[in-house]
């Protein structure tokens, strides 16, 4: 080398070392990281490129220089060689100009809602942008708390292209299937099917042909969203928003109309030639040709902070195509999934120091963020003022992210062993979805590796919450564009920083601050909590000691979880949305008075009907979202409540029911709907939504207590609201209101039957809420004296609510297998039959009974002060006109009282819907409503008895007047297996006293059932004087009872209380307790089989050789008798279901006297022999509802149980009642097991005492022969 050129070189190295030195002390004064462990590669400055070959790079190790060759990652680099064409494969995104100065991005959801919307590309503040305009923000109806930016949301924009479609026999199927086509054939339809997965699989062979191959113009394509995996289609049967346009909307399955076409802006390019990411394009769907991909223009003065809507319309909009990812890549990502981390990944953040999860803390309620104000109502003239809960877009932002809070969720415990706390750990994660972020990159739409060196936004995929370190603060907000939102993770490794970052790889998460120093997240540890705080520190302040809490462990999460937290993250901001939205629907901002008018809710129709297809998405979603196995459903309605889906759901309720009714200021009261009123608007327009939403609040609750607790809880005071909407959409108001206006009657006959329906779905919803509630003593008693509190006298008016009141009284006293809770029943007792306060509710509530002339009387009891008479007579007016027109007519002869007339006292045959039917006045179901009252009641005696509960059985026949007599006397008048009987619309009735006769009479003690006795001890002289003929109680009987049955026992066996209490004190007594005891248990069997007798009765009945169905109970007589007189109105399906109940309340008696030891052999021979009938009745009902071939069963007594399963399983249409015929066979076969089994046993046990006495006897002659022996001797 010559001289001139080693000097040349020496002042090239003296010049980069100063321009290095330079650089490097500017780069490192704004790095968060300390100057050693920054990365000393210093590549060229553009400027000077021309001085030395850019093939090599200038390297700093100890103030010496070296050429070196770089080292180039082979993948970036050609993932930094973006291609030129668009190929089938590609992950692309499409940009557009809004106007001259803002660019826009093509984004949808495919979860909460199906439209797409045009977003900005750029983050936007938007209460900067709203704050010079407060007014504006204040009214502003599109007004969001969630910033809606592109870059933000990045994975909702990306679309990959793949191939078009065939649908022919696909489409010619769905439409066949749908009709039900009777022409098409077995064969054909076949066929048909057989054609169309061919379709299918040409379709998907086409793909696989395509992928990698150019795209060329008028080429045909579909796009698939890879966010939701939908396809973008044209649907063409709905308007959007925009005047003129058609939805273009993100679909599940794809169709014809998801086929597009791509041609060039102004015809720039021909058809055929190549598509380039340069060029701009429009998208023209190829089924209509008319129209293409649009976006709204900005209106006059409209500001682009939000997202503008993409449609369909006859003018198209100029794209241009950008690529995300091209095919190749693709691929190769795909199989490096889980190895290295890539863009907009979703992980775990893992504390090890802690054995948790980064995760956030949810305390979401709308009462903590809902303010007060008052909106002015006009009437006729007349203005009410009524309070008006809202949300103030000036704080919510701020309050809704207070209401989340950062921590670490721990999942180990120090009392488990290691494989419990793995259990339980992947319990928890099941429920818990926030401890998922999603790590995205600066610049979002790039799609290289990430690496360690560059700045990050971390994001809580859930609740779509960045972190943030404001003020030297790490704090949670919505405003992930923020500068303040970056992030560095930190390797753990220094040398790692320049390499992509991998799995299960320790970090630290930091930040630089405000102070020109770097923060560094640090978890502070707190004993004996499930959750620790999450804090930053600066990293001068770490120590040694607790370095540790400031690593995380990068792992990847699990794919379901990815997709619920991606839909609850759908799913909330939309409902969050609408709520906003529907608040100052119909409301003008005159300066300080803010007024609900008609011609601003009249004008706004049109976004309300928009809103309200949205609302109606999101709630098909959330139906879909539950639709799932029971074992999935409870852990997806834990997530629902945990991410307060739940209750936004009631609150958007109440402000449906506002917008509707109103509420005065202090109480809540009927508002009247005048025609020309926004009242009257919502309520064609929200009526819809308000049964949708009662629907998935049905599904949220069923089967889960968690839930039913929260919606009962006092401190919600949901249940209030709940009860009110019962009063609201009563049909009587809405009737008496729609007789004022009878111009529209197709709109007032919808508002009925929605009315009809949206009360149906409230009472569902009680119901299972009361079904399900966790039985914890302090609720259970609050919302006992809830229910008990609204008892009152019946009238017309209120007896369909006292109905409903005293179906949750029956819920809430047992559980959902019909289980009686005895604590429950005790607080019954309390506040319906004692003075807890001024009067029991039973003196003017409810109903008792009395045997008059040998008749059964009802009364309906009523308050005893001076004027009630009156009072009952004015609300109960159509219940005594018609008891008037009873008495008179002939046929049924209803008999006037000694006493004469009384209001309240009634023949109990007479309260009974078909009795209304059978007089010649026009029927309004007023008889009805009165007999479904007193069933209601009677059932709600009858699960107040269950368990052998004394005091209330006193009380009953005491107070109530249901004594042993009267339910007998009552089963022998209402009994539909009696052929001189023609009492065949009483059934409910008969079911009723069955219930209570097995109460009175079967269930008694000291009976014992057989299926919970697990005593294998025995007495001996029981052992030897049982034989296998005897009824089986000889055997399985308790030898103590309570001292509350001492005096019926006493009673019993016609003996002083005091002698019987002198026998049980003296201990050698013991053998004439015993006999006492079974004197006592044959008495009550006795009394049963020979006074009331109606148990074994039925036993014949049912178990009989004949197989003729008994008159009463023979549904296909009824259907004839209808058919040939049009005068009798029976409601067969209603018919039917009462007849499968009396079969079921039989075979309930059937049950217990197996299980109570009432039968002896003959008797359960007897029913073993007749029983299957029910099974094969039902086996036969379901061959022909599958369609299959009836199996024929054989060792079978048939008679005429087998054809009245078939012909009412045929009718009715409750599949509850279906199980409960299939339980109701299945448990009685499983007591005759058992019973077989336990015989068994105690035989075994018999014959062992047996041997063991006579190998005693053997031995005692052996002593004595041995004995004798030795004396011979």
């Amino acid at each position: 080398m010559c001289f001139a050129k080693i000097i040349e070189q020496i002042k090239l190295r003296r010049a980069f070392r100063i321009w290095s030195n330079k650089n490097y002390q500017k780069s490192s004064l704004r790095s968060p990281l300390k100057q050693q462990y920054i990365n000393t590669n210093i590549t060229y400055n553009p400027k000077i490129k021309n001085l030395l070959s850019p093939n090599y790079t200038i390297i700093d190790q100890n103030n010496f220089f070296k050429i070196e060759s770089p080292k180039v990652d082979i993948k970036q680099k050609q993932e930094e060689k973006l291609p030129l064409n668009l190929k089938f494969g590609d992950i692309i995104y499409f940009k557009c100009y809004i106007d001259q100065r803002k660019k826009g991005i093509v984004s949808g959801d495919g979860i909460a809602n199906n439209q797409l919307e045009c977003l900005p590309q750029e983050f936007i503040d938007i209460f900067e942008a709203f704050e010079k305009k407060d007014n504006q923000r204040k009214s502003s109806k599109n007004f969001s708390v969630f910033n809606k930016s592109a870059q933000l949301q990045f994975r909702k924009c990306l679309f990959q292209i793949v191939n078009e479609k065939k649908y022919y026999y696909q489409d010619k199927f769905y439409k066949a299937k749908l009709l039900e086509e009777e022409n098409l054939k077995f064969e054909a339809m076949a066929q048909l099917e057989n054609k169309t997965k061919k379709e299918f699989e040409e379709n998907e062979t086409n793909y696989e042909r395509l992928i990698g191959l150019n795209i060329n113009y008028g080429q045909g394509f579909q796009l698939k969203h890879v966010f939701s995996q939908c396809y973008l289609t044209l649907n063409q049967d709905i308007l959007a928003s925009e005047n003129g346009c058609r939805e273009m909307v993100l679909q599940q399955v794809s169709n014809q109309y998801s086929n597009f076409t791509i041609y060039s802006v102004k015809g720039s390019k021909e058809v055929g030639e190549p598509v380039l990411y340069s060029d701009q394009i429009n998208i023209r769907n190829l089924q209509n040709k008319q129209y293409w991909l649009n976006v709204n223009k900005l209106k006059q003065n409209q500001q682009y902070n939000q997202g503008l809507e993409v449609n369909a319309s006859e003018t198209n909009t100029a794209f241009k195509v950008c690529c995300y990812m091209d095919y190749k890549t693709n691929i190769e990502r795909e199989s490096s999934k889980g190895k290295i981390l890539q863009v907009g990944e979703i992980v775990h953040l893992y504390n090890k120091s802690l054995s948790g999860f980064l995760a956030i803390k949810n305390n979401f309620d709308m009462k903590k963020i809902l303010s007060e104000r008052v909106n002015i109502f006009s009437y006729n003239n007349n203005k009410f003022y009524m309070n008006q809960d809202y949300l103030d877009f000036n704080y919510t932002k701020h309050q809704l992210r207070n209401l989340f809070e950062l921590c670490v969720h721990k999942e180990n415990d120090s009392a488990y062993t290691q494989e419990e706390q793995s259990k339980i750990m992947q319990e928890n994660q099941d429920f818990n979805i926030y401890i998922l972020w999603e790590i995205q990159k600066i610049e979002s739409f790039s799609s290289t590796l990430p690496k360690y060196k560059e700045k990050f936004r971390i994001k809580n995929v859930c609740t779509g919450l960045y972190l943030v370190l404001q003020n030297n603060k790490l704090e949670l907000t919505y405003d992930g564009g923020l500068k303040e939102c970056e992030f560095y993770l930190h390797p753990n490794r220094y040398f790692e920083l320049n390499s992509n970052i991998v799995y299960n790889n320790t970090i630290k998460i930091q930040a630089s601050n405000t102070k020109g120093g770097t923060s560094i997240v640090f978890v502070q540890e707190d004993e004996g909590e499930n959750e620790s705080k999450v804090i930053c520190k600066e990293k001068q302040d770490l120590d040694k000691k607790n370095i540790e809490m400031t690593y995380f462990d990068v792992t990847p999460s699990d794919q379901n979880k990815r997709i619920i937290a991606d839909q609850i993250s759908s799913l909330f901001p939309s409902l969050f949305e609408f709520y906003g939205f529907l608040q100052n629907w119909g409301i003008e901002f005159n300066n300080l008075e803010i007024s609900y008018t008609y011609k601003c809710a009249f004008d706004n129709q049109k976004e309300l009907n928009n809103k309200l297809q949205h609302l109606q998405q999101t709630i098909q979603n959330l139906n879909q979202f539950l639709d799932v196995e029971d074992s999935i459903l409870y852990k997806r309605q834990i997530i629902l409540l945990q991410n307060g889906i739940v209750n936004l759901i009631v609150y958007i309720l109440k402000q449906i029911h506002f917008k509707i009714y109103g509420q005065h200021q202090g109480d809540n009261q009927f508002v009247q709907i005048n025609e020309r009123s926004p009242s009257k608007i919502a309520q064609i327009q929200l009526n819809q939504a308000v049964q949708y939403l009662y629907q998935v609040l049905v599904q949220t609750i069923k089967g889960n207590s968690q839930i039913a607790s929260y919606i009962l809880s006092h401190k919600n005071n949901f249940l209030g609201f709940f009860l009110n909407q019962l009063e609201f959409y009563s049909v009587k108001k809405i009737f008496m209101y729609l007789q004022q206006y009878q111009q529209q009657y197709i709109i007032n006959f919808i508002l009925i039957y929605i009315s009809i329906y949206i009360k149906k779905e409230v009472k569902v919803l009680l119901k299972e809420t009361v079904k399900w509630m966790e039985a914890t003593e302090e609720k259970e008693e609050e919302n006992i004296q809830i229910w008990t509190s609204k008892l009152q006298t019946i009238n017309y008016k209120n007896i369909e609510i006292q109905t409903f009141i005293a179906e949750l009284l029956e819920l809430s006293i047992q559980s959902p297998l019909g289980k009686a809770i005895t604590q429950n029943q005790k607080y019954c007792r309390k506040y319906i039959f004692k003075y807890p306060i001024k009067k029991p509710k039973f003196d003017y509530s409810l109903i008792r009974f009395e045997f008059r002339d040998n008749i059964p009387i009802i009364i309906f009891n009523k308050p005893e002060e001076i004027g009630t008479d009156r009072n009952f007579e004015i609300n109960n007016e159509k219940l005594i006109l018609l008891y008037e027109e009873a008495r008179k007519s002939q046929e049924l002869k209803m008999k006037t009282f000694k006493q004469g007339i009384q209001n309240n006292y009634y023949e109990l045959k007479f309260i009974n819907g078909f009795i209304e039917k059978k007089l010649k006045t026009k029927s309004l179901g007023i008889l009805q409503q009165y007999e479904d009252y007193v069933i209601q009641v009677l059932q709600l005696y009858v699960s107040l008895c269950k368990e052998r509960n004394p005091k209330i059985i006193e009380i009953l026949n005491n107070q109530v007047g249901l004594t042993k007599t009267f339910v007998k006397e009552c089963i022998k008048i209402f009994n539909p297996f009696d052929f001189n009987q023609s009492q065949f619309y009483h059934l409910r009735y008969y079911n009723c006293f069955l219930g209570l006769y097995q109460q009175f009479l079967i269930d008694v003690e000291p009976l014992m059932r057989i299926s919970e006795n697990l005593n294998s001890c025995l007495i001996r002289e029981d052992l030897k004087s049982f034989t296998i003929t005897d009824r089986s109680f000889k055997l399985f009987q308790k030898y103590t009872i309570k001292s509350k049955y001492k005096a019926d026992m006493a009673n019993t066996l016609k003996m002083n209380m005091k002698e019987l209490e002198q026998k049980e004190i003296n201990e050698e007594n013991d053998y004439v307790k015993y006999q006492l005891f079974k004197q006592y248990a044959e008495q009550i069997v006795m009394q049963e089989e020979n006074i009331y007798k109606h148990s074994q009765e039925l036993i014949n009945q049912l178990f009989t050789e004949s197989n003729e169905i008994p008159q009463q109970l023979n549904i296909k007589l009824h259907m004839d008798m209808k058919n040939k007189n049009p005068n009798i109105n029976i409601d067969i399906e209603k018919f039917s279901l009462y007849l499968l109940d009396v079969i079921l309340s039989s075979l309930n008696v059937v049950k217990n006297r197996i299980d109570l030891g009432f039968n002896d052999l003959a008797s359960n021979r007897r029913i073993i022999k007749y029983l299957p009938n029910i099974f094969v009745g039902y086996i036969q009902f379901w061959s022909v509802q599958k369609d299959e071939n009836f199996v024929h069963f054989k060792n079978y007594k048939k008679n005429w149980l087998c054809a009245f399963m078939f012909d009412n399983l045929q009718l009715c249409k409750d599949n509850f009642i279906v199980v409960k015929v299939y339980y109701f066979y299945i448990i009685i076969f499983f007591y005759f097991i058992f019973l077989k089994k336990r015989y068994y046993q105690k035989h075994q046990i018999y014959l062992r005492y047996q041997k063991i006495q006579i190998e005693a006897q053997q031995q005692q002659i052996k002593q004595k022969e041995k004995w004798v022996k030795e004396q011979t001797l």
